[in-house]
This record gives C-alpha cells, sequence and structure tokens, in this order.
C-alpha cells in the first residue's frame, strides 16, 4: 500500500513546477513508481542514460563522476524533500521524434 504522505509531499514538490491543478498532480503522482534503495547503493553508472528522475524522500543521494585521473569528483548533493528532474529516456526519444 502506498504512502499517502509521499504523494503529498511529491505533488507539492511538483506545483512548483507546473500549473496543473491538485487533482491532476494527485493522478499523475499516484502513478508514479516509488523505489527504496540502501545507503552505498549505485542509482545510474557514468555513461549512462537516466530513466527516471529522483524524489529523495529521506537521506541523501550524491551525484558525483569519475575524472580521467580516477579521482570522484561531486557535483551535487540531493537533500531529503528535494529532486533531480533530469531529462528521461524516454523524454529524449520524443524529443527525437518530434517534427
Amino acid at each position: 500500500m502506498r504512502d499517502k504522505t509521499i504523494d503529498q509531499q511529491l505533488v507539492k514538490y511538483l506545483k512548483s513546477y507546473t500549473d496543473m491543478d491538485d487533482a491532476a498532480l494527485e493522478e499523475v503522482v499516484s502513478n508514479l513508481p516509488i523505489k527504496t534503495f540502501q545507503k552505498g547503493d549505485i542509482l545510474l553508472h557514468q555513461g549512462q542514460m537516466a530513466e527516471y528522475c529522483i524524489y529523495v524522500i529521506s537521506g541523501c543521494v550524491r551525484q558525483y563522476r569519475i575524472n580521467e585521473d580516477g579521482d570522484e569528483v561531486t557535483s551535487e548533493f540531493i537533500q531529503k524533500n528535494s529532486g533531480s528532474i533530469s531529462l528521461t529516456k524516454a523524454f529524449m526519444i520524443k524529443l527525437q521524434n518530434t517534427p
């Protein structure tokens, strides 16, 4: 069963990016998959294209890359109750197919 508190957090977050009404946003959010990750899990490897956007419900996500010397270079920290709106693979394909 879905946690309605999480859905409410997502609706509140997405409202800052759209003028959709609450009912429409609630419908969108209710259909979003929610995945749980553990500390240390790698969500995306360097060179892979993201197939999803991230919203952090609890904890923190560090985005980094490995430079040519093999060092980790941090580019972003995604904190609790915030997200990373990335272009997804599906969106990129849609853009490429748009006349």
